[in-house]
């Protein structure tokens, strides 16, 4: 079976105008999903896979129904995400419109939360609702043995009983289980991504010191409470090995990767673990540049030192306020003096620190916002980022303002039913108003990243004339909207 796998182009992606500046010029990492699910499907089943980066290479619908064209392939699988649509929904047609024979298949977080609303497109076969290794593997098994019982004339088999995968028809939508998002339970049974199904040289970051860079992950899921966030991988944390994670690298490195972005939700949630993986990095003599994700409560300066000496860059930490009332109505769990003591270990250790921070939040007053700002320049992160908070489907957030009637009706779900262009996204707008916060985000962003503090600071740490290119791009795209 010949498998396209699909990362489609934001050209209508429906993110504010303010976070479309402020991502511009920001590079491309691979699409780490895409590439688990194509690995598998290649060693478990010798299927003939290709996927196609067409946010990284910029690809027009022309020239997307050109490859499609190209490719002939038996099935089309296209990862959503929800602000990306109309783009997914774009790709999946023009391969309907290609050959109508071609089986499209949707999955990724936006399938995942709405699978009901996106298996009644016409243009989708099918959704995998979770993580898609298996689930996609045993769908395109059916379908194989499907087409051989159809071709014998004989009984056709049921493919509605996998879990994770919807059809649309042959049972009671309401009552299948296949609305359950499906968990992988040993993710050292997964096979390390084969990172060559992608240009793998051409994907690096604005933060990137050591590109090529590549996305890894070494667990999933996340055990913590904060109300903004949806967790795909679910609150029961699973982890690979050690030495799976360490095999993983050897394979990159061999070509030629030395910048890994680790993509777990908190990698420093097992301390012994994280001390582990230092140490067989140090003792094989791995020269690596990683970065991770953790909690400024779950770090401490052994752990900072052990892991500056194993290759690690960079920290991004989630401060997201410096109000101590806001911290807690996100479920945060952790004080301004924890981040304060985090970042400062950070530095001790030459530790990079990248902070992330949110304005607009529930019952949030401009003082408020004007105490996070003043917190963000007092912990003076090497890098942050700020955003304004938009209550997210399917979490406690967004059902508190369908609650409160800060959002009068569930509009991710008729969004997810019915996409338009004219899609807004809607902020928690209790204060402050759309105009007053997007004036405030823009106006942040300038003052921290071009304060001369920071630009000395960042001049400092430059490693080549790349590194100064794409931070100068970056810099005057958000000064002019330009890239």
């Amino acid at each position: 079976m010949k498998v396209l796998l699909i990362s489609p182009n934001h050209r209508n992606i429906l993110s504010p105008g303010y976070m479309k500046k402020v991502q511009k010029g920001v590079g491309h990492l691979p699409p780490l999903g895409l590439l688990s699910i194509g690995t598998f499907l290649k060693r478990k089943a010798d299927y003939d896979v290709k996927i196609l980066d067409a946010l990284l290479e910029d690809l027009s619908p022309e020239e997307i129904r050109d490859i499609i064209k190209k490719e002939k392939p038996d099935m089309v699988g296209i990862s959503a995400v929800t602000l990306a649509l109309l783009d997914v929904l774009d790709t999946a047609q023009i391969a309907k419109e290609v050959d109508p024979a071609i089986t499209v298949v949707v999955g990724g977080p936006h399938a995942t939360i709405f699978p009901l609303e996106t298996i009644a497109f016409p243009e989708v076969d099918y959704v995998v609702a979770g993580e898609g290794e298996e689930p996609l593997l045993r769908l395109l098994k059916s379908i194989e043995t499907k087409r051989d019982e159809e071709e014998k004339q004989e009984e056709k088999p049921s493919i509605t009983d996998i879990p994770g995968v919807l059809s649309k028809s042959g049972y009671d939508i309401q009552k299948s289980p296949s609305l359950l998002p499906y968990i992988h339970q040993n993710l050292n049974e997964i096979p390390h991504p084969d990172r060559t199904l992608t240009p793998y040289k051409k994907y690096s970051s604005v933060v990137s010191t050591h590109p090529p860079s590549t996305t890894i992950m070494g667990s999933r899921g996340c055990p913590f409470q904060c109300t903004f966030c949806h967790t795909a991988g679910g609150k029961t944390p699973r982890f690979r090995s050690v030495e799976n994670i360490i095999k993983e690298i050897k394979e990159g490195i061999s070509l030629g990767i030395r910048e890994y972005f680790f993509f777990d939700e908190t990698f420093t949630l097992d301390r012994k673990r994280v001390l582990e993986f230092c140490r067989l990095i140090r003792e094989e003599n791995i020269r690596i540049y990683w970065d991770i994700r953790a909690r400024v409560d779950l770090v401490d300066m052994e752990m900072l030192k052990e892991m500056k000496n194993a290759g690690c860059q960079r920290i991004q930490f989630g401060v997201e306020s410096g109000s101590e009332r806001v911290l807690s109505i996100l479920k945060k769990g952790f004080k301004k003096e924890t981040a304060v003591k985090a970042l400062k270990m950070c530095g001790s250790a030459g530790i990079t620190t990248y902070a992330d921070f949110m304005i607009g939040n529930p019952g949030e007053t401009l003082e408020e916002i004007e105490e996070t700002l003043r917190f963000a320049r007092l912990l003076n992160p090497d890098y942050v980022h700020f955003s304004i908070t938009m209550p997210l489907p399917h979490t406690p957030l967004y059902n508190e303002a369908l609650e409160r009637k800060i959002i009068k009706y569930d509009y991710w779900k008729e969004f997810a039913r019915n996409p338009h262009g004219d899609f807004r996204v809607l902020y928690w707008e209790e204060h402050l108003k759309r105009e007053e916060l997007e004036k405030i985000i823009l106006k942040t962003y300038k003052d921290f990243y071009f304060s001369p503090r920071y630009i000395i600071k960042s001049l400092s740490r430059l490693t080549s004339a790349g590194d100064l290119v794409r931070k100068l791009r970056a810099g005057i795209n958000l000064f002019t909207g330009k890239g």
